[in-house]
């Protein structure tokens, strides 16, 4: 993993001491800006496992004489009494100082004869859950927050498997939040405890689904709603019949992309038109890495990756587009002018040349147009709503961000091929 890698690796060996190896285990994750640690223990030899995006790689081991001192200690420090029923048991810690802090969500983990430790990392709310930082473009970030301003109708959150789609979801809920209101969530899991927001775990075993929860949060006079994930019928019209009731909801729904998400639902056998009806906006998003700002360079362009850039996009509309909001200097006449970055690699990020990710948008506001559209059945025509509003897709809010310095080439054309 690089020279400061090897260093702690020695470190470590050289220092038994439980408390020591996490504490360079956990600075070094928030150096590296990891999101996720797995610790596993069951191993012959245990080690220790880094999460960047979507990307596992093991960091180091350790030393066999420690293992359980190391469960004990997270345990503590987690606020976890040791369960001997051999369940997962789940806690959480902060490292850091007021306004830089880092929050530690554990999940331990029983297999055969030891444990496996799961850890996500946050940053602290102020910094983490902010509308502003999450990277929308400053005209789509204008849209999100009218939209946001509306007395009610849904909000609805698109995304895949580590799509960042909660974190927006609850950026979306940081910004509402104001001291006087009472905004309420039903999640299936809660990822992160959101302070002043009364959050609602189900627990589908006990009997306590969507159904229940709905009800109950009706009784308790809400002023913004949040439903974390729909994923049948029935928390879809739990969504509906909320916003029917004149409340702001805010949803998620796990989906590739604009279309899948909008068949998904009409293949639950909801009703699109009387769904969009109460609608707001939709925002669908991918995440990208981000450029190591440490060693960025400028990027020798590869001729095929130029070509691929030529291919995948619509020049003819973009250049004109993006000079007349700046994007781009009015000078550039081809693709040919452009200049992108990279990271060249050095100890701050691993020598990979990435340091965190940010997320890609598309943007989609459900107006008079696009509620036509969908009440004719036209679901495959909805990608000329989002550009009939001026809007970028998702590959080309990741295309700007290229020529912004913040990802690279081999990105945007990662988010092409998915």
């Amino acid at each position: 993993m690089g020279t400061k890698k090897n260093k702690i690796k020695k470190t470590i060996e050289a220092d038994p001491s439980a408390d020591r190896i996490l504490e360079k285990i956990f600075g070094y994750a928030i150096d590296q800006e990891v999101s996720s640690i797995l610790i596993d223990l069951s191993l012959e030899q245990p080690a220790v496992f880094y999460k960047i995006i979507d990307d596992w790689k093991k960091v180091i081991d350790i030393p066999e004489n420690t293992k359980a001192d190391i469960s004990k200690s997270i345990k503590r420090k987690a606020g976890i009494k040791d369960s001997k029923d051999d369940l997962p048991v789940c806690g959480s810690f902060k490292i850091g100082d007021i306004g830089s802090k880092m929050v530690f969500q554990v999940s331990v983990n029983p297999v055969k004869k030891s444990e496996k430790i799961f850890i996500d990392l946050f940053k602290s709310r102020s910094k983490l859950f902010d509308l502003r930082q999450l990277g929308l473009q400053r005209i789509e970030l204008q849209r999100v927050e009218a939209n946001l301003q509306k007395s009610s109708g849904i909000t609805l959150v698109l995304g895949g498997f580590d799509s960042g789609r909660t974190s927006t979801l609850y950026s979306l809920l940081d910004y509402l939040n104001r001291p006087e209101l009472n905004i309420m969530t039903i999640e299936k899991e809660i990822d992160h405890d959101l302070p002043d927001i009364n959050q609602i775990c189900l627990d589908p075993a006990s009997g306590f689904d969507h159904s229940l929860a709905i009800e109950s949060i009706f009784k308790q006079d809400p002023d913004i709603i949040m439903i974390g994930d729909i994923f049948d019928k029935k928390t879809a019209d739990n969504a509906l019949e909320a916003a029917h009731k004149g409340f702001p909801v805010l949803a998620g729904l796990y989906s590739g992309n604009m279309i899948s998400a909008l068949q998904l639902l009409k293949d639950l056998d909801v009703s699109l038109p009387l769904f969009l009806q109460k609608s707001n906006i939709i925002i669908d998003q991918k995440v990208v890495k981000k450029i190591c700002h440490h060693c960025i360079s400028k990027d020798r362009r590869s001729a095929s990756k130029i070509k691929e850039l030529k291919k995948n996009f619509d020049w003819k509309y973009l250049m004109p587009r993006l000079k007349e909001l700046k994007i781009i200097p009015s000078h550039i006449k081809s693709v040919d002018d452009l200049v992108f970055y990279k990271g060249q690699g050095c100890p701050r990020c691993d020598n990979t040349g990435f340091h965190g990710s940010i997320g890609v948008y598309e943007l989609l506001e459900v107006d008079e147009s696009v509620k036509k559209l969908i009440s004719e059945g036209h679901i495959s025509k909805i990608k000329e709503e989002v550009r009939r509003q001026g809007g970028f897709y998702i590959k080309e809010d990741a295309l700007i961000k290229g020529f912004n310095g913040i990802t690279t080439i081999d990105q945007i054309l990662e988010i092409i091929k998915q």
